[in-house]
């Protein structure tokens, strides 16, 4: 829908390159943050429940003293309990709004394109209103000390790992390895139980022999509690 850059542009790392379409997604959004956000319900629940519970505490009471008849602290408890399911009921719905809130903002948010490094833009691959698809090229950003490398692994493997750490990688010929750093690690939308873990990498750490060859080079990716490396 929107093109913010173009080639020659110097970027840094998370600004934004461009968005698709954002329409139904933000109306989802904030209908699911409304919900989520309205605690007047859950609020009304927890009230009447402690009133109840008073009640109840007091009608004991006064049927321990034998001014009030024991049906009704039965009838006093009763309502007590079906108050307090009411209340545990509203906080149940409450997390399950909690959880559409937060993945209907992590859907918005994939809508949206941004510099995973600094450097410079050095091609804009796609048109306003050209039909894109999840792994679509759509920009390059040049930076010639730093290399992105994306990598699908099972999720067991991807949890792992956190932002931050680092793993190691080798190159194609096998002769170099060093560590990349784990910028961040997100559910692959292609496939149910995988993950993408994007993995940055500094072409300073390789020899100055491999570094010539590092452009467009396959990496094979050493990743915790794997039995086989994971190539890309």
């Amino acid at each position: 829908m929107e093109i913010f850059v173009k080639p020659g542009d110097t970027v840094k790392k998370g600004q934004l390159l461009g968005h698709t379409e954002l329409d139904q997604t933000k109306l989802q959004l904030e209908l699911a943050k409304n919900a989520y956000l309205t605690k007047s319900n859950v609020e009304s629940a927890r009230n009447q429940a402690e009133a109840w519970t008073v009640n109840r505490e007091e009608t004991e009471e006064a049927v321990r003293r034998r001014k009030m008849e024991r049906t009704r602290l039965e009838w006093a408890s009763a309502m007590e309990k079906m108050y307090q399911a009411n209340y545990e009921n509203q906080l149940d719905a409450e997390t399950t709004q909690k959880i559409q809130y937060d993945y209907w903002k992590d859907q918005y948010e994939k809508r949206f394109f941004r510099s995973p490094v600094d450097g410079v833009v050095s091609e804009v691959l796609v048109d306003v209103g050209k039909p894109v698809n999840f792994g679509t090229h759509l920009f390059t950003i040049a930076n010639e000390g730093t290399f992105s490398l994306p990598v699908r692994v099972p999720a067991s493997v991807a949890d792992a790992v956190s932002s931050e750490d680092t793993v190691p990688v080798r190159s194609a010929d096998g002769k170099s390895v060093c560590n990349a750093r784990v910028d961040s690690v997100s559910e692959d939308p292609r496939e149910s139980g995988m993950k993408v873990v994007r993995l940055l990498v500094k072409g300073s750490d390789f020899p100055a022999a491999v570094r010539s060859k590092l452009n467009g080079m396959k990496f094979d990716v050493l990743m915790p509690h794997a039995d086989v490396a994971v190539i890309r």
